[in-house]
């Protein structure tokens, strides 16, 4: 009879482990916050202007002239410090030169001279008016930053979705919305040219 006690409580304790670690896994692997519209406007701007190529492949884009960025991203989580934000997610950025956007333009080819990738942790602030501005961007930088760099400076909370989450399942959703972008960014040109 005391066998059979045990037996139950070890089963049940270990039912009551294996449920805890799969809500923990699945609240980790399905962390999304929406952003309000100017800090979701910041953040691409940050993507967009202040990722520089030369840091990913040194030398490799010095002589090359960016015309136009695109980015996607996605949002797990976000602090508020006074005037301070900080935005934690993944990203993928495209920037184009003339010739990537002429070769979408004749041939429909959406393709870049550099792709990126990766976390980032955006740093936003307000302005005198009170509006959100991007201050400056981390991101995780394949040659230079590790795991362990990047688990610094996320909370606790997303190092799950670090550590086990798949962030190239968001890949598909940004290519779609960075070819949007594009798209629309040629066929506003193209009606600029014709006037």
């Amino acid at each position: 009879m005391k066998i059979n006690k045990k037996v139950t409580i070890i089963s049940i304790v270990i039912i009551a482990i294996i449920m805890g670690l799969l809500q923990i896994y699945h609240y980790s692997m399905n962390l999304s916050v929406e952003l309000p519209e100017e800090m979701d406007s910041a953040v691409k701007e940050g993507l967009e202007t202040m990722i520089d190529p030369n840091k990913y492949f040194p030398g490799k884009y010095e002589d090359v002239d960016f015309v136009f960025s695109t980015s996607a991203y996605h949002a797990f989580g976000y602090t508020v410090n006074n005037k301070s934000i900080k935005v934690y997610g993944v990203f993928d950025l495209m920037k184009l030169d003339e010739e990537c956007i002429d070769d979408y333009r004749e041939n429909n080819n959406f393709t870049c001279r550099l792709g990126s990738s990766g976390y980032f942790l955006a740093y936003l602030k307000q302005d005198t008016q009170g509006n959100v501005i991007p201050d400056k961007i981390w991101t995780q930088y394949s040659i230079n930053d590790s795991t362990l760099d990047t688990l610094k400076k996320f909370p606790i909370k997303t190092w799950p979705f670090i550590l086990i989450g798949d962030p190239h399942k968001y890949d598909e959703i940004h290519v779609k919305e960075m070819q949007q972008q594009l798209h629309d960014y040629v066929y506003d040109n193209s009606i600029k040219n014709r006037k």
